[in-house]
């Protein structure tokens, strides 16, 4: 009996927060109380959140860049989690503190590599630089469609 292979096929979320110079331990701080509020999700409910991975860091290069890296099962577990109380009053105090608004671009993941990105714009993400060629689907989605990137902060695949 052929036992057919099935894939892993999550989305990734990837977040850009931009402080101000002047705030960046008030961003620091906010970002350390999201963290302490997601950790018993991850570690004790991860069934029923949906959620596989939340990590934060602060970018390598400028000191007022904050990166999260979030994977989900599913963009409805994506959405279920980023409707949570504690994101939304994380997104709502964070605000003021930023030079810019958060930027997001959201990937497919699949048995374990990224694929093409669907982003609004920026080219800079998870401290990488990113040089891409991308155009406009049809749904007016921005897609990616090849990229060179120095991965060096995580072992992705880049499409």
């Amino acid at each position: 009996m052929a036992i057919k292979k099935t894939s892993e096929k999550n989305v990734v979320c990837v977040k850009t927060l931009v402080a101000h110079p002047q705030h960046i331990d008030k961003v620091q701080r906010l970002c350390q109380e999201l963290l302490n509020s997601v950790q018993p999700c991850r570690a004790d409910r991860l069934s029923q959140s949906g959620l596989l991975a939340f990590e934060c860091s602060n970018d390598r290069w400028d000191s007022n860049v904050f990166h999260f890296w979030e994977r989900y099962e599913s963009n409805v577990a994506m959405g279920r989690f980023n409707n949570r109380d504690d994101m939304q009053r994380f997104m709502s105090n964070v605000q003021e503190y930023l030079e810019k608004p958060v930027g997001m671009v959201l990937y497919e993941w699949r048995d374990g590599h990224m694929g093409a990105a669907c982003i609004q714009g920026g080219a800079r993400v998870m401290g990488m630089m990113i040089m891409c060629d991308w155009y406009h689907d049809v749904r007016g989605f921005l897609v990616v469609s090849a990229c060179v990137c120095n991965c060096a902060l995580l072992p992705l695949a880049c499409a």
